[in-house]
């Protein structure tokens, strides 16, 4: 057991979860040596856990799908409303207009 926990990627859980599953093997488990950055962490609790808010990403997802369809309308109507002009895209799609 203390060579798994010792090895694992993230011991204070493999701990955590070892002396929930078995209470009698704590006393054996605490004198398992930690270093001092394992232990300024620490697990949240339960209404820590509650109070953290997610959504950032779908956020910023979002504001860069409207901000590129607003730079796209920009180049079509400026394109359009133009006197003269011609586009050709890849595939041999030619489109013109004006005189």
């Amino acid at each position: 057991v203390i060579q798994f926990v010792a090895q694992s990627s993230n011991p204070l859980s493999q701990l955590n979860t070892i002396v929930s599953q078995f209470p009698k093997m704590a006393p054996t488990i605490a004198r398992i040596p930690i270093s001092d950055e394992l232990r300024k962490e620490r697990v949240l609790s339960d209404e820590e856990c509650k109070e953290i808010k997610g959504g950032e990403a779908i956020t910023l997802t979002g504001v860069m799908a409207i901000l590129a369809i607003a730079i796209v309308a920009v180049i079509c109507y400026r394109f359009f409303v133009s006197a003269k002009g011609d586009v050709t895209l890849p595939g041999g799609f030619v489109f013109k207009w004006g005189k």
